[in-house]
């Protein structure tokens, strides 16, 4: 990875990458670190070292990648769904943490016909679960948003725009 390449940082933290440096954290041994700058703080940096740069980061999706997402995303599947809450909530935890956006945008999908399912019968979903949609698009819009470029709140409108042109 190059300086001025932009990457996700620990599943969720953009970032742009600063050039390397060497640093002494320990005391004892000076290292090389790459020094990433968050886009929403910049003031803030990380400095991860060279040789583990890959373990902690990953490159953007490209704007391809993003379209593949969308024209091949499902509406969800309701068969997915854990009727039991803590099992569930860890299942969530797993695939909000996994950087695998085929598994975001399903658990979004499936979160969503819950919603519907149980808005119907006059109920709402339980804190967690709107908390696991909310966390789950938060990821999915702040990505899409800054490779397209465009606000996170425009995000879901041009996946419902796109996904209504391929039907």
């Amino acid at each position: 990875m190059d300086t001025g390449e932009y990457v996700v940082y620990c599943s969720s933290e953009i970032c742009r990458i600063d050039g390397k440096v060497k640093k002494c954290f320990n005391g004892v041994d000076q290292q090389d670190y790459f020094k990433l700058v968050p886009i929403d703080q910049k003031k803030s940096s990380y400095y991860i070292p060279c040789s583990s740069l890959s373990g902690k980061t990953r490159p953007l999706l490209t704007r391809d990648q993003i379209l593949g997402l969308i024209d091949n995303m499902g509406t969800g599947d309701l068969s997915q769904w854990c009727d039991d809450k803590k099992e569930r909530k860890s299942q969530f935890e797993k695939v909000l943490h996994s950087n695998d956006h085929r598994k975001l945008m399903s658990m979004i999908g499936t979160i969503y016909l819950k919603r519907e399912q149980q808005e119907s019968k006059g109920k709402k979903l339980l804190a967690a679960d709107e908390r696991a949609i909310n966390e789950a698009e938060h990821l999915i819009n702040r990505e899409f948003a800054f490779v397209l470029g465009m606000q996170e709140n425009e995000v879901e409108d041009f996946i419902r725009n796109r996904l209504k042109k391929a039907v």
